[in-house]
């Protein structure tokens, strides 16, 4: 059994470290959303930070943000910084419910 310890943590963009959290008992005008098909058609990209030699895999915060800015981090400019990866996990549950139905209402030609 989990002992629920794990802690989400976010920087934002003054800096400041904050504990996030999923519980409705944090949240107020909740409601659903709806990613647009732009939001799925973003790749991620193989790439080297500057002046090293590792590739990466991953994606760019300024292609996320074209689309869908909720999957963003921004810096103390207000640029996008960093992706959000838990909006990734939420933005991939809901491409799959996207891809379902568009199964489901495909035409046959």
């Amino acid at each position: 059994q989990s002992s629920g310890s794990g802690t989400g943590l976010v920087i934002d963009a003054t800096g400041l470290v904050l504990k996030t959290t999923s519980s409705l008992r944090y949240k107020e005008a909740v409601s659903p959303w709806a990613p647009t098909l732009d939001v799925l058609s973003v790749e991620p990209k193989t790439f080297r930070y500057r002046g090293k030699q590792e590739e990466w895999l991953g994606f760019i915060a300024e292609e996320l943000d074209a689309v869908s800015p909720y999957l963003v981090n921004r810096d103390a400019d207000g640029q996008p910084d960093s992706v959000r990866m838990d909006a990734l996990v939420t933005l991939h549950t809901d491409g799959d419910k996207v891809e379902e139905h568009l199964i489901e209402h495909a035409v046959v030609s």
